[in-house]
């Protein structure tokens, strides 16, 4: 959708008002609309974004990769001879090309870590369905780069921790510290399964609480040193069904 597009129906707006909206506002002939002023503090974000929105749009209706490039070298010129405090170093190299991975070299016949199955940039909802993500998929490659992991799920069982076993010996290996909150809630975690993660050298924390204050939360935090961290919200406990064919909601939300 483009700027300005769409209709204003009677509702709830956050939206800076540009040239389109304001005469679809002056075209109102029965609703009053309110506004409110931009303030200074919230500006650069909302500016930016809205000029985000415009360029997006004007680059998905350029096809040729390199007119698309030309586009974006203009736009940050533009920026550079109007702020002198600018990164001139901003512009894209020629050919623009994605790094995806820093690390030790690799001897020959190796590769790099696999990278995560959701890109580092985006947010996700992930509902184990058929042919899209799972979330123990997701997890598989998530853990492979991370540099810290927290864990805070109410249930537990070895079948979950299985599914996830090789990433996690993995994560031990590379002496990635991993922290784990579960609770005994319904009496649904298994010994077994908290004995395994101590044996990875996970820190784990049991909350015996199971009245008051009883824990019910789900998230994965996976911790990246080079700012592309991500997590994991939602529904699924560490189980199999809840990992790979359970009737879920988790949100994958991206650092970046």
């Amino acid at each position: 959708m483009s700027v300005g597009a769409g209709e204003l129906v009677p509702g709830v707006y956050e939206r800076l008002v540009d040239q389109a909206t304001r005469r679809k506002l002056e075209a109102l002939s029965d609703a009053t609309a309110a506004e409110r002023a931009l303030l200074t503090a919230e500006a650069p974000d909302r500016l930016a974004a809205h000029v985000a929105e415009r360029l997006r749009a004007t680059l998905r209706r350029t096809s040729d990769l390199d007119e698309q490039i030309a586009l974006v070298q203009q736009v940050l010129e533009q920026l550079d001879a109007v702020d002198a405090e600018a990164d001139r170093s901003l512009l894209l190299d020629d050919p623009a090309s994605i790094l995806t991975w820093i690390g030790p070299q690799l001897l020959p016949g190796e590769a790099g870590p696999p990278l995560p199955l959701i890109p580092l940039t985006d947010s996700d909802l992930l509902v184990n369905a058929r042919e899209e993500p799972r979330l123990g998929e997701a997890l598989v490659r998530e853990l492979e780069t991370a540099d810290r992991v927290d864990l805070l799920v109410a249930f537990i069982r070895f079948a979950g921790i299985r599914i996830l076993l090789g990433p996690l010996r993995r994560l031990a290996e590379r002496g990635v510290p991993l922290r784990v909150i579960t609770t005994t809630y319904l009496g649904s975690t298994e010994r077994r399964a908290l004995e395994e993660l101590r044996s990875l050298g996970a820190e784990v924390k049991v909350s015996y609480d199971t009245r008051s204050t009883r824990l019910h939360a789900k998230a994965w935090l996976l911790h990246r040193d080079s700012g592309y961290s991500t997590a994991f919200i939602g529904s699924s406990n560490l189980s199999r069904a809840a990992l790979l064919d359970g009737l879920e909601w988790n949100v994958r939300l991206a650092e970046a």
